[in-house]
């Protein structure tokens, strides 16, 4: 009898497959995923490892076969996964970077599900390539700015100090929020760009006892901190309106600006991806920054681990970038990809592709100029 944790329903069938079944499913809001009723911790009890290919089947007739257990979001843009991240209380299926899938699979929340172990280890060799960690203890870090992933925004014409980007300085779920705070301070920031959540989840923050950003509060206070709820789809039509909606909210104030996720890493990357690529910087430029939030929380950089700071490039920063070339029908562009991440989109310049975007989500020619004129000074 394996040993697991006490009223999960767990057995072998006929052809000795570990099933775990009848779980109680829940939606998980702001990505759009579905929580499958049990913590990671005694999911991995039962026998399942990370790198197995699962089988999911819900009660409403809704399935994803053959899908991978990881521990990080280690598959392709709009891929299913089932995910046992760090911080969540539940392991999860998700749409990586995709749609939502609680919405997709028509669940209205009295749905359980059975998962079953397709094939062991079948994804093993991605999960080893690609598992990365961090710590929330701010004594494994160099510095307050690489524990704070704090920095400003650079390449092209930008100018310096115009643009800021942090990981969280109102959500302290990562211990990341009082160091944060008084960095953008320090920096005279003067309106937040919160990507991660909403205005009423921002004042929760603020309600509690421990809060202790006083230059954030301060910020909020002034009606200089807006939050816009972004989900991970940046493909999405939501995503890129509820970003115009943010930047607009922006174009009122004279900077700096800061802006933020929770980690400041894939959301914020996005965003800050479009604001470097709308000052004409260079792919490399925009990569070096997006690559340098890795270095700050995992210590991957190109000369440690190429392999790994390769596979992170191809599968994250150079997807965004193909949607956006793709997306504003630069044909010529995208025949002239190479193969090889060192040469990837190199000589390529994202200033058209990022207009288009933006006027897409509804953005004004003279809103553009505004936030050309703000970035650039």
């Amino acid at each position: 009898m394996l040993d697991v944790a006490e009223g999960y329903e767990t057995a072998r069938d006929i052809r000795e497959v570990l099933i775990v079944k009848n779980l109680k499913v829940s939606r998980e809001r702001k990505f759009g995923g579905v929580y499958c009723g049990m913590p990671i911790r005694d999911f991995l009890k039962t026998g399942f490892a990370y790198g197995d290919s699962v089988d999911l089947r819900f009660s409403n007739g809704f399935t994803l076969l053959d899908i991978p257990y990881y521990n990080g979001f280690y598959n392709g843009i709009g891929e299913p996964l089932l995910v046992g991240y760090s911080g969540n209380p539940e392991i999860e299926a998700r749409l990586n970077y995709g749609d939502d899938l609680w919405r997709l699979g028509g669940f209205t929340g009295g749905e359980t599900v059975t998962i079953s172990l397709r094939e062991a280890s079948k994804y093993l060799e991605i999960q080893k390539a690609s598992y990365i960690t961090y710590s929330d203890k701010r004594e494994d870090y160099g510095s307050d700015v690489v524990f704070a992933n704090f920095r400003a925004l650079s390449g092209g014409r930008m100018k310096e100090g115009a643009f800021y980007r942090s990981a969280s300085p109102c959500d302290n779920v990562h211990r990341r929020a009082p160091f944060t705070d008084r960095l953008l301070g320090e920096a005279g920031v003067s309106f937040v760009l919160n990507l991660a959540d909403s205005m009423e989840e921002v004042r929760e923050y603020l309600r509690k006892p421990e809060f202790s950003s006083s230059a954030f509060k301060r910020l909020y206070r002034l009606g200089r901190v807006r939050a816009v709820e972004l989900s991970m789809n940046f493909r999405s039509k939501d995503f890129a309106e509820g970003l115009a909606e943010g930047f607009r909210a922006m174009l009122s104030s004279d900077g700096p600006v800061l802006i933020h996720c929770i980690e400041g890493k894939d959301r914020t990357g996005f965003v800050c991806a479009l604001l470097e690529g709308l000052c004409g910087a260079s792919y490399e430029e925009i990569r070096r920054d997006y690559m340098l939030t890795y270095e700050n929380y995992y210590g991957v950089n190109r000369e440690r681990d190429e392999k790994r700071y390769g596979a992170i490039v191809r599968n994250n920063l150079d997807l965004m970038l193909r949607f956006l070339m793709e997306k504003s029908a630069q044909e010529k562009a995208g025949k002239e990809i190479r193969t090889g991440w060192q040469e990837t989109f190199s000589g390529c310049y994202f200033e058209e592709p990022v207009r288009r975007y933006l006027q897409d989500a509804g953005f004004t020619k003279q809103e553009l100029k505004c936030l050309v004129d703000m970035a650039e000074g």
